[in-house]
């Protein structure tokens, strides 16, 4: 059954949909996309608290690495990354959270069995409903958000673990109810969640303030790589494979926000090489360029401020590819 542009009907009848097969089945997954976020983590996290409410068998698998500033996260020493292993079993239904396409579930694609009933839930406007149950609100500021209106119709039990998840995944996708995603339903979401425990100064003091040297590094070398385009109005930079392999677990999410603070601009790009000529590239804008529909050039998406996308290519070719592609928008 597919829903798009989820509605207030389209929340609750999909949530009794839910907590139908929730009461129905035993084994559960839940999952985030590769190059996991505080959103998707955050989101992942809260639908295993709510299924261990109901005495559920629960698996979270990310099929990547999940970066350190997250372990307080709870839950967060539970989650598998190694898609082979042997406590996996066999699930009756499968969430996906934050994913705008089941490609970004990364290897645990392959091993969804086919007769597993998959529940998308997300809010990227890029999404492709892949699922067979697909909850995705376009408008909502973060897959948390999402995640806790199903809760709430499942009436989950209020804690401060719950209360620092929701909370977590909103100011991760806002940047700090910074963008402008950041609205007054968001705003109202994470004011209930302080007054059920979540800590605003620890959350942020945890997330954004004790990043590792090598992730400083890591700064330091993209910022050297700085290049404008289109007289100042474009900014991009660049972080190769061979700084990536000398130094350990550099958590480059952020980075490319460094750039919205250069006046003038108003698109922002970062180019990660993950593989050898394979870059991960982010984009951020700041009012008028749509950049998920630049991402979407290159097989990728987001949302109309935020985006990304995976190019294969030299470092230059590539840049040169994202610069053509915003010609449109500058000239």
């Amino acid at each position: 059954m597919i829903h798009r542009d989820s509605t207030m009907n389209d929340i609750t009848n999909i949530s009794k949909q839910i907590a139908d097969l929730i009461n129905k089945h035993q084994n559960f997954w839940v999952t985030t996309h590769i190059h996991p976020d505080g959103d998707g983590l955050a989101s992942m996290l809260l639908m295993k608290l709510l299924l261990e409410q109901h005495s559920k068998n629960v698996i979270a698998i990310v099929d990547d690495h999940i970066p350190r500033k997250f372990d307080f996260f709870h839950s967060f020493h539970e989650i598998i990354t190694d898609v082979a292993d042997g406590r996996l079993g066999q699930p009756d239904i499968v969430f996906a959270l934050d994913a705008s396409n089941i490609s970004r579930l990364g290897d645990i694609e392959k091993i969804i069995p086919k007769s597993a009933t998959l529940i998308n839930i997300d809010h990227h406007v890029s999404n492709d409903y892949f699922g067979d149950i697909n909850l995705v609100v376009g408008e909502a500021s973060s897959a948390a958000e999402v995640t806790w209106q199903v809760l709430e119709y499942c009436n989950v039990k209020m804690n401060s673990n719950v209360a620092t998840l929701v909370y977590s995944g909103i100011i991760c996708d806002t940047g700090r109810f910074t963008f402008p995603n950041t609205s007054a339903r968001a705003l109202d979401i994470c004011s209930k969640m302080v007054s059920e425990g979540a800590s605003s100064a620890d959350i942020a003091d945890k997330i954004y303030f004790r990043s590792s040297q090598s992730t400083i590094l890591g700064l330091v070398e993209s910022l050297s790589t700085l290049q404008f385009h289109y007289q100042g109005k474009v900014a991009s930079m660049v972080l190769s494979n061979d700084f990536m392999c000398k130094h350990d677990h550099i958590d480059t999410e952020g980075f490319v926000d460094n750039l919205l603070a250069v006046d003038g601009t108003e698109v922002e790009f970062f180019m990660k090489e993950h593989n050898k000529d394979c870059f991960r590239v982010s984009f951020r804008s700041k009012n008028h360029v749509d950049v998920n529909e630049v991402a979407k050039i290159f097989g990728g998406g987001g949302h109309r401020r935020a985006a990304g996308a995976t190019i294969c290519g030299d470092a230059q070719t590539v840049k040169l590819k994202i610069v053509d592609a915003l010609e449109t928008f500058f000239n």
